[in-house]
């Protein structure tokens, strides 16, 4: 069996603070400095400060981290486009997620009631209202079909099985997201499901660099955004 190859441990120290270096996207930030912050995630768990649930208050700044950290490897190393397009991928992903987790829980912890009923679906059940071996048929083009009977009914359709475009539309209509921010998020979210493999396939889709910098780019938006409508429904603003 082949022995395991390391790059040395002295070149993961450069690469890993180059990585961090500049980091968190804020001019002149350091770790420390007037902050008591002890490493640069404890910028991104305060960005996300307004989030009640800790644990996905943690999974967001973990995952906004690591997306700036991949971000960085992918810039150090300079990497031809060929080879950083799965980096590229990953950014395009772990933003569409974070939204998509910043919408659902506002959407969740305000309106949990509101949206159930916006989002309840009507459905007809096939139920048996005739004797046994009894039926109902029609002609329809010289051909006889059945027919059958339904009850009318409404399910629940959750938010999570709900279709994005359809989320940020309740967002929207809210207040929580403008409509500048749907429709971009919305975008980012249609790229998101074209990197699909097979998807990426038939419509010959490769994703580009500047795709991944305006995923990045429409964080703070939504982040203050949601911030802001969360801080007024609790009455601090």
């Amino acid at each position: 069996m082949r022995k395991k190859l390391y790059i040395p441990i002295k070149t993961r120290q450069i690469v890993v603070s180059y990585c961090n270096t500049d980091i968190v996207p804020e001019t002149n930030y350091r770790v420390g400095q007037q902050n008591g912050h002890t490493n640069e995630i404890d910028w991104f768990k305060d960005y996300f400060d307004f989030i009640e649930d800790n644990g996905l208050k943690t999974h967001l700044a973990e995952a906004y981290y690591q997306s700036r950290f991949l971000y960085k490897i992918m810039q150090g190393l300079h990497l031809t486009s060929f080879k950083k397009t799965s980096i590229i991928k990953f950014q395009i992903q772990q933003y569409a997620s974070i939204y998509e987790a910043l919408i659902d829980y506002t959407l969740e912890k305000f309106h949990k009631d509101e949206v159930k009923e916006q989002l309840k679906e009507t459905e007809f059940r096939v139920i048996n209202v005739l004797s046994q071996n009894s039926n109902l048929t029609i002609t329809v083009d010289c051909k006889e079909e059945t027919v059958y009977t339904c009850k009318k009914t409404t399910r629940n359709v959750p938010l999570k099985k709900t279709r994005i475009d359809k989320r940020t539309e309740l967002a929207k209509n809210y207040g929580i997201i403008s409509e500048t921010i749907k429709n971009e998020f919305d975008g980012l979210y249609d790229l998101r499901n074209n990197i699909h493999i097979l998807r990426a396939a038939s419509a010959n889709y490769r994703p580009k660099i500047q795709e991944a910098s305006k995923a990045f780019q429409l964080m703070e938006p939504i982040q203050s955004s949601v911030k802001l409508y969360v801080q007024i429904k609790k009455n601090i603003v």
